[in-house]
């Protein structure tokens, strides 16, 4: 029981990107979700997408470097 709730609590963690951006229904949700899901698990995409998912005005810096890399 306990190691369900350890994979749960760790999914959750993981997902927090895209758990806040559907919660403030975020114009890219669909796209944070994406890149989430297949490049959340290196530390800075994930921290990137959180900072993009947190604050309106990063959404052009993380597009820019996002576009830079060719992830659409």
């Amino acid at each position: 029981m306990k190691f369900l709730f350890f994979i749960l609590l760790a999914a959750a963690f993981y997902f927090l990107p895209t758990i806040i951006a559907y919660a403030r229904r975020h114009n890219r949700r669909l796209l944070i979700a994406k890149i989430n899901l297949t490049l959340g698990w290196t530390v800075i995409i994930w921290i990137l997408l959180l900072i993009w998912v947190t604050r309106g005005r990063m959404e052009d810096l993380v597009w820019i470097l996002l576009r830079r890399i060719r992830i659409r």
